[in-house]
């Protein structure tokens, strides 16, 4: 996807045709395709509807469905590490694996010009609902709707993140007291420690102490 939208302002992007082959297949999921039947998706490709969806750019890069700060990047970095797990299973033994060294982080989060400082285990910014294998971080989040979501987890133990695992796989933690959320088209992090960050489940930097994103409205155009 990168690839494809590198040189969008010259030309216009082809469309993206995915058939599902990864550990997760979130974004999938999200374009209403029957993500565990390939044969069946490649017939729908050949069907050649289009459908145009926002794609978010963080340091640089493009994403489809998310952008995670800390704690997320610890997970993301374990389970790089993992070759015989799929989908959710994949992050919920690198999440067990990153409880022994996650640290939390005072963190500056500047959405569309407000500014909210806290302590923070994690930070995510996303452009689709789904992530991870099965994880709902933010539910409320449209891939065309021209907006960035951002959920904020505030200073949580151990205990604490495994508690909160359940909900999240449900989108059920919203309304949590320590669960924030914001919406925007701007959305700037700073940490005051260097902290790993994943992008669409590849890592983004393993020692970051910003992340500036913002979203492109529509820029995409997939085959679904």
């Amino acid at each position: 996807m990168n690839g494809l939208l590198c040189h969008r302002e010259s030309y216009p992007p082809p469309p993206l045709g995915i058939v599902p082959a990864g550990s997760g297949n979130d974004f999938v999921k999200l374009l209403d395709l029957p993500y565990r039947r390939p044969r069946d998706v490649a017939e729908r490709l050949l069907a050649g509807r289009l459908r145009p969806v926002d794609v978010g750019m963080a340091n640089g890069r493009y994403f489809t469905n998310g952008v995670g700060w800390g704690f997320d990047g610890h997970v993301a970095l374990e389970a790089q590490q993992v070759r015989r797990l799929r989908g959710l299973a994949v992050y919920v033994w690198a999440l067990m694996k990153s409880l022994r060294r996650y640290r939390n982080a005072h963190m500056r989060i500047e959405v569309d010009g407000e500014v909210h400082e806290m302590v923070v285990t994690l930070a995510a910014v996303a452009n689709g609902a789904c992530y991870g294998g099965g994880l709902w971080l933010c539910p409320h989040a449209v891939i065309d709707d021209g907006w960035l979501d951002v959920c904020v987890g505030e200073a949580m133990s151990p205990a604490r993140v495994l508690a909160i695992v359940p909900l999240v796989m449900r989108g059920a933690h919203v309304g949590q007291p320590d669960v924030h959320f914001f919406k925007g088209r701007s959305v700037i992090l700073s940490s005051d420690v260097p902290l790993p960050a994943q992008v669409d489940g590849e890592i983004l930097g393993t020692a970051l102490t910003r992340l500036q994103a913002h979203v492109v409205p529509r820029a995409l155009h997939v085959l679904v």
